[in-house]
């Protein structure tokens, strides 16, 4: 059975709260969504979901909606880090 796979792509605006509003500029992480689908169509990531945050939730909350995604026993979580 396949393991499903999930991209979390979590935005580049703060909703609300402290720190930089802003992580990066709205064009740079377009251009960064459109080479995510770009290598996602390429098969770069073999099977995978990319899901695509509106604004930037962090590490924890972001993990969450990708746990939300799945329905495995068990799951490995790769930081890009």
């Amino acid at each position: 059975e396949a393991c499903p796979r999930v991209l979390v792509c979590d935005g580049y605006r703060r909703a609300t709260g402290s720190g930089k509003p802003q992580l990066c500029s709205e064009e740079a992480y377009n251009t960064f969504l459109d080479e995510v689908e770009r290598l996602k169509t390429a098969g770069e990531f073999g099977e995978c979901h990319v899901l695509k945050l509106d604004t930037c939730h962090g590490y924890g909350l972001a993990l969450g909606r990708a746990l939300d995604a799945v329905a495995t026993e068990f799951v490995l979580v790769v930081q890009h880090d």
